[in-house]
């Protein structure tokens, strides 16, 4: 069975921020994190309830990035406790693409992609539902830095610019 849940030796959600925020701080693919940042709806249903997106992180990627060919933009980072089931967090990426973040005032940025901390990479049917709607997941490697991944596959990337293209093709007959 594939695993549904968050993953991690962290106790609690903020364990968890603190552990990613060590982790990305000296990261030269990023030149601005932004934590705990709030937004405004782009687009929404007429039945939703009226609420304001406020991401975990949001970050901006460096001149080294968008220079190795990255050019997707600024990516949300959802951070969950170890534990917490995937279905919910995955809503919220959702959402999250739907809005602009303001990352300093009065200037809003829409998202390329969200990525789930501390998740399993996605895999099966979850993983089509996934990169159809540009959400990925964000795991800490055990040499202490932070791997990015679209499914299966590892993303963004300093050393391989190959690897920061998302191919956002048609798939199926929608």
């Amino acid at each position: 069975m594939v695993n549904q849940t968050t993953e991690g030796p962290w106790e609690d959600e903020k364990s968890t921020c603190d552990a990613f925020d060590i982790a990305i701080r000296d990261d030269r693919r990023f030149s601005n994190i932004y934590s705990e940042v709030t937004g405004i709806y782009t687009s929404r249903s007429p039945y939703e309830e009226n609420k304001t997106p406020r991401i975990d992180r949001v970050l901006i990627p460096s001149r080294a990035l968008r220079n190795a060919e990255w050019v997707h933009g600024p990516i949300g980072i959802e951070i969950k406790a170890p534990g917490s089931k995937l279905g919910r967090p995955i809503a919220q990426c959702l959402d999250y693409l739907r809005a602009s973040f303001e990352i300093m005032p009065g200037f809003h940025v829409p998202l390329s992609m969200v990525f789930l901390f501390q998740a399993p990479r996605f895999c099966g049917d979850l993983e089509s539902i996934a990169i159809q709607h540009r959400i990925g997941t964000a795991s800490l490697h055990r040499r202490g830095h932070i791997r990015f991944w679209r499914g299966a596959t590892e993303i963004i990337s300093l050393e391989e610019p190959s690897r920061n293209y998302m191919t956002l093709r048609k798939v199926g007959s929608r």
